[in-house]
């Protein structure tokens, strides 16, 4: 069983969640996925551009909004832009326009043109 009172790695975060949002009888008021979603919200370890698609299309899928999440992942494509392909961009654009989240880092715009571009 796993206890999620530990810290868990970005990935892992990606799967558990994904299972639980693919299951019909999930409850998205559950002190379960609670967990799951505050460990989001805390997480500040390192990204990588697969977590970041797989967890901005999960978060999307389920209608959540962590806006603190969200600022990180796109200063993480500010800051990776050689990294990020035009997949794991559309991703986290789909999140930022479906809830509406302002997005600060000015820079993000320029090298999402780019990405784009490409």
């Amino acid at each position: 069983e796993l206890c999620l009172n530990e810290k868990l790695s970005i990935y892992d975060l990606n799967i558990i969640f994904r299972s639980n949002i693919n299951t019909k009888f999930t409850s998205y008021k559950s002190d379960y996925l609670n967990q799951i979603l505050l460990q989001y919200e805390n997480f500040k370890d390192d990204l990588n551009p697969r977590c970041v698609r797989d967890a901005s299309y999960n978060l999307y899928l389920a209608g959540i909004y962590i806006p603190v999440f969200a600022d990180r992942i796109v200063d993480y494509i500010a800051s990776q832009k050689t990294d990020i392909n035009g997949n794991v961009l559309s991703k986290v654009l789909l999140m930022c326009y479906i809830f509406g989240h302002n997005i600060k880092n000015q820079e993000f715009f320029k090298y999402a043109l780019k990405i784009l571009a490409r």
